[in-house]
């Protein structure tokens, strides 16, 4: 099927087909890095199988980005684009949780999601060996081959490489064709030579209280927003703070009435 732009998708579950475990480390902003036009993405030759997909779990109450969720699918999915987006933000700021519910939302767009872990640059070609294992290719193979075999299927793919610590790690990987996408997560701001950064920022203070409110409950709104302001917005942080309280059976501050 044909590359489309989509807005506002609905969420929807992770795809059927081969799932093998992935890690959740690093941090994301997006930005779309070096957009080349190039024609549209052709049609699947045959239907694929399944789904090849390693991504990580989604946050069990991801709330808000939606924003940044419809900027990054428009960039992904820009038809007749070959695009590689790299996200970056402080460490806790939600990059990953990002990347992973973009890519659940929108896992209709692929026929293979790969999540590599990338901080470690020499680590990058074990878990790309592991999707020449999951596509059918010997053991040991290298991202040309597992290329090579993408371009032959015809399969739409995403490659999400998540906490990039060194940007030269990022130029082997980007898409030549229309067939491929790349996303890159990073806590770095000098990428800007590989495209327009999108940073991920702090959560809006109603997204904050949104999540609390989710979290905890019998918990009111002015209390959420103390808590929430405590924490910086961070979302990593107001994520885990109603975890914390449940298990130190501490209850959250109740705000003071005249």
């Amino acid at each position: 099927m044909p590359w489309r732009r989509r807005r506002a998708d609905p969420p929807s579950i992770g795809p059927a087909g081969a799932s093998v475990g992935g890690d959740n480390n690093g941090s994301i902003v997006t930005q779309y890095i070096g957009v080349q036009h190039l024609p549209p993405l052709p049609p699947a030759v045959t239907p694929t199988p399944g789904k090849v997909w390693n991504v990580p779990p989604r946050v069990a109450h991801f709330t808000g980005r939606a924003d940044l969720l419809t900027r990054l699918d428009e960039t992904l999915t820009d038809t007749g684009t070959a695009a590689v987006c790299a996200v970056h933000g402080l460490g806790g700021i939600g990059k990953t949780a990002l990347a992973v519910e973009y890519a659940n939302r929108h896992a209709d767009a692929y026929d293979v999601v790969w999540w590599v872990p990338a901080e470690d640059p020499d680590a990058i070609p074990d878990h790309l060996a592991a999707l020449g294992l999951a596509l059918g290719l010997p053991d040991g193979v290298g991202w040309p081959a597992v290329l090579a075999a993408l371009r032959r299927d015809r399969r739409r793919w995403l490659l999400i490489l998540d906490n990039i610590e060194h940007p030269d790690v990022i130029g082997p990987y980007r898409p030549t064709d229309a067939l491929g996408r790349l996303l890159v997560t990073s806590r770095r701001t000098d990428l800007a030579g590989y495209g327009t950064p999108l940073e991920v920022t702090e959560l809006p203070r109603g997204e904050s209280v949104e999540l609390l409110t989710l979290r905890v409950p019998g918990i009111d709104p002015d209390t959420a927003s103390t808590i929430a302001d405590l924490l910086g917005d961070l979302p990593l942080a107001v994520e885990q703070a109603p975890g914390y309280l449940n298990q130190t059976a501490t209850p959250p501050p109740t705000t003071p009435t005249c």
